[in-house]
């Protein structure tokens, strides 16, 4: 999951940039999804991208920077990046498309290194 924080004012410029560059990153991999803040901290687009492995992301990343077409330049726009890999819990069923609609949620909690598996 990667979240950007925006320039007051530059998020409609980032997606309009982010979708010229999307196509030519489609060749390799389906978008998750992609979000911007309404309400909270504003001026952030977060979005994701399933890969099978690490091994398969890096794969990914560097054929589409070939394409010279992606990342999309959006440089201009960013205060700040951050990245996460996400993994999913043992019980997680693997993700499906479907058509859901416009609610998401994504909720942070911090635990103690270790507590993890009294938590799973």
């Amino acid at each position: 999951m990667r979240t950007y924080l925006l320039k007051p004012g530059t998020v409609a410029a980032f997606e309009e940039r982010f979708a010229e560059g999307l196509p030519a990153r489609l060749q390799f991999s389906k978008l998750g999804g992609i979000w911007h803040t309404e309400v909270g901290t504003l001026n952030q687009v977060v979005h994701v991208w399933p890969y099978e492995s690490l091994e398969d992301r890096e794969r990914i990343g560097q054929a589409a920077r070939k394409t010279g077409k992606w990342p999309p330049n959006t440089h201009e726009f960013i205060i700040l990046q951050e990245n996460k890999i996400l993994q999913p819990a043992p019980f997680s069923p693997p993700l499906k498309e479907e058509k859901s609609g416009n609610i998401y949620e994504i909720r942070t909690y911090t635990y103690v290194p270790g507590a993890m598996p009294t938590v799973l």
